[in-house]
């Protein structure tokens, strides 16, 4: 971490399913230097697209915020949870659609560090924003609702 405003540190997780013509893309953001950490949650279905964006003040709990959590498990399972509204974009007055997920992701990988991708010059071109970067593919169960 450093002093600069915009440091960050984020969880994301993406995920699409097919077979039911759903994508979802959701972030958890702390940035402590500004006392923010902040939420996105979208589903994008073949008829709509539902979801909400929210800042709050940073806490101590920084995978959880407004209702979004990410928890990972002993076994390096992420069991993700959400309760709460969710909004069709579409809409001319946002209305809540009480939503829910329920979701187990489960690594299919190792975790790719960002610094063993890159040279020097890429390392510090991050630096100011973001100290570490690391990605995994995963497979995903569970339920949602909309």
């Amino acid at each position: 971490m450093n002093d600069n405003p915009e440091w960050n540190e984020s969880y994301y997780f993406n995920l699409h399913d097919h077979s039911n013509g759903v994508t979802v893309f959701m972030r958890i953001g702390n940035k402590p230097n500004k006392n923010e950490k902040s939420i996105f949650l979208f589903a994008i279905e073949k008829d709509r697209v539902c979801g909400m964006r929210n800042a709050v003040h940073c806490d101590d709990e920084h995978k959880a915020c407004c209702g979004l959590r990410f928890d990972l498990k002993d076994d390096g399972v992420w069991h993700i949870t959400y309760g709460g509204p969710l909004f069709d974009t579409a809409s001319k007055e946002p209305t809540p659609i009480m939503s829910s997920l329920d979701l187990c992701w489960k690594p299919v990988n190792p975790e790719m560090d960002y610094h063993d991708c890159v040279d020097t010059k890429g390392v510090a071109l991050s630096a100011s924003t973001a100290s570490e970067h690391f990605e995994q593919f995963g497979v995903v169960k569970g339920k949602m609702k909309i």
